[in-house]
């Protein structure tokens, strides 16, 4: 869901940019995997399934009246979420 030579968040996806960008360890320290909206303090903020946590991410990307079609917008995650780290099986 981004450019190869950023790192991605590995459980939303997301380009990690600014430092702010990366989630946190228990010590403070930034998370090379994961972004500051989905872990923080060593832990992940949403105790939810790769499906719920579609969803949720559908419905956020939904509610911020883009000109997307949630269908695509859902088919999209399910075919990079199942490769993230957070994710896989």
């Amino acid at each position: 869901m981004g450019d190869s030579d950023r790192p991605v968040c590995q459980s939303c996806g997301m380009q990690m940019i600014s430092p702010d960008d990366f989630g946190t360890e228990t010590d403070g320290k930034k998370c090379d995997d994961y972004c500051a909206y989905c872990y923080k303090d060593g832990a992940f903020l949403e105790d939810v399934t790769m499906e719920e946590m579609i969803s949720l991410y559908a419905d956020r990307i939904e509610s911020w009246e883009l000109d997307v079609i949630r269908d695509d917008i859902v088919a999209k995650m399910y075919g990079v979420f199942p490769t993230l780290k957070r994710w896989r099986r």
